[in-house]
């Protein structure tokens, strides 16, 4: 009966966290010749867990490190924010930075997607991020 009772407040004390969750999806193109395009992807769901950093690797090498938290705009509001603050970095093939927004981070609506492009020497990367909570 104790571990009923035991299982049962945890499932319960489980169920009142908000969890972050981002969808998020990478695409890298390059051109080639005007006919040919190399393109490489990856579409993952990552949980969010505190301010841990959250990594995702293409097979062309590039690299994409996201921190997501919950944006506290408003004071007066109880519970989580419906806006998530996103900071990261990207890297290229050989580990030069390509994009950093450490410095200025997104800001995404919880349930929006959020997409921003990036072009360097022939190679454009596209990112979507789509936030939700659990």
């Amino acid at each position: 009966m104790k571990l009923l009772m035991i299982f049962i407040f945890l499932l319960m004390s489980g169920s009142g966290q908000a969890r972050l969750f981002l969808d998020v999806s990478i695409e890298s193109k390059k051109g080639i010749d005007s006919e040919l395009t190399l393109g490489s992807e990856l579409h993952a769901t990552k949980e969010v867990i505190g301010k841990s950093e959250i990594s995702l690797k293409l097979k062309s090498g590039l690299k994409v490190f996201l921190k997501a938290i919950f944006a506290e705009d408003d004071v007066t509001v109880i519970g989580p924010s419906d806006r998530i603050r996103v900071n990261g970095r990207v890297y290229g093939e050989g580990g030069e930075m390509v994009i950093d927004f450490l410095k200025e981070p997104l800001i995404i609506v919880l349930g929006e997607k959020r997409k921003f492009s990036h072009s360097l020497k022939g190679e454009k990367i596209d990112i979507t991020i789509l936030p939700y909570i659990k």
